[in-house]
């Protein structure tokens, strides 16, 4: 096991390195130049205190914690002010060549169980390169790790700190240095027009930041999401403290961080339909943790919807995804349409519901038609 992990790190190296190669035209000629690049965020941010939690130090517990949270939902006693500067690596990645770049910054915010790598296709392929498809079309591309994730992670506290509140804030604030400090933030530009990506909690975050925020993003696109979540299926995850799964990887790591353990039950709820399976091997083998805080505040916030978000709304979820939709195709794109309904003052609303896809949809084949149709309509309503 321990051979088989050490090199499946090293894949993972390769996955993510492969992000900053330059994907090619058809005449070979560069679309997309990326690197790696670093923010130091400020941020403040109202986070939940529950009633009971459970021990640190105590993996059952834990576990117990978080399927109370998806079921019946975990009793909050209060709210506590968390404050800091956090560190937020990303990869910025930029059209090149005879590519023209338009003035519009994607934010990609990855879902539970990834890091930024994934918006990369894990190193598979432009085909799933949400970068290379982006810039192909002229838009900028930034794929952030949330608090906690990257390889420079500090591991915060995984309950009290590491909650959807506190990232939804510090988004925010990202958000506001590129727009506001042009020539002091890491990508050493300002971008005007902002356009919002999530993937499944990163799309929660997303409604967060809309409803909060709601002059941040001019457009958002959520993927993995809809305003009827089955949080039935998902409470029935089996988890495992990432420190106790896999030590020669997650050492240090407090216990309410936390993994998918079992391979076939991951790809049953990220994958299903038309997909490589080596991709979805992989997928398993290189999984980020998440924490108890993600999980216990991915159930309180999964239903409020847009509020009074004024941009344009773009959905997308696989007809097989377990926790956003489901089949057959027009039953998922019933479940779409109606989703509208949780963006009452968006200017503009669409959505796609991919056949043989799952809830990993950028990890599918039907992939490159999900790229498209988000810059058909990012074309259409950007300006």
């Amino acid at each position: 096991m321990r051979s088989h992990l050490s090199s499946s790190l090293l894949l993972a190296g390769t996955a993510l390195s492969a992000v900053s190669a330059a994907a090619v035209d058809g005449r070979g000629h560069p679309t997309t130049e990326c690197s790696n690049v670093s923010f130091k965020i400020p941020a403040t941010a109202q986070n939940l205190v529950f009633a009971t939690p459970p021990g640190a130090n105590n993996e059952t517990e834990i576990l117990a914690f978080i399927k109370q949270s998806l079921t019946t939902g975990e009793a909050v006693s209060s709210t506590q002010r968390v404050s800091g500067d956090y560190a937020i690596n990303a990869v910025f990645c930029q059209p090149t060549g005879k590519t023209k770049a338009r003035g519009v910054l994607e934010v990609l915010v990855h879902g539970l169980g990834f890091d930024k790598a994934s918006w990369g296709g894990l190193g598979f392929g432009d085909q799933y390169n949400w970068h290379a498809g982006a810039n192909a079309r002229g838009y900028h591309t930034l794929a952030i790790d949330r608090l906690g994730q990257g390889a420079d992670a500090a591991h915060p506290d995984p309950r009290n700190i590491v909650q959807a509140q506190l990232h939804a804030e510090i988004i925010h604030q990202l958000i506001t240095t590129i727009r506001k400090n042009a020539k002091n933030n890491a990508l050493g530009q300002g971008f005007d027009k902002i356009v919002y990506v999530g993937h499944s909690f990163g799309s929660i975050l997303g409604t967060a930041v809309g409803r909060q925020y709601p002059a941040d993003a001019d457009v958002t696109v959520l993927t993995g999401y809809s305003s009827a979540p089955n949080l039935g299926a998902i409470s029935g995850y089996q988890l495992a403290s990432a420190a106790l799964f896999r030590p020669q990887q997650f050492a240090g790591y407090p216990l309410g961080y936390t993994m998918m353990p079992v391979e076939a039950e991951r790809r049953a709820n990220f994958f299903e339909g038309a997909y490589d399976p080596a991709l979805a091997h992989f997928d398993y083998l290189t999984q980020r943790p998440s924490t108890d805080g993600e999980w216990a505040t991915l159930a309180a916030g999964a239903g409020p919807g847009g509020g009074d978000y004024p941009g344009a709304v773009f959905v997308a979820a696989g007809v097989y995804d377990v926790g956003a939709c489901q089949p057959p195709l027009a039953t998922c794109q019933d479940i779409l349409n109606k989703t509208r309904l949780a963006f009452p003052k968006a200017r503009a609303y669409d959505f796609f519901a991919p056949d043989n896809t799952g809830h990993a949809l950028s990890l599918h084949y039907s992939a490159p038609e999900t790229l498209k149709r988000v810059h058909d309509f990012l074309d259409r309503h950007i300006y």
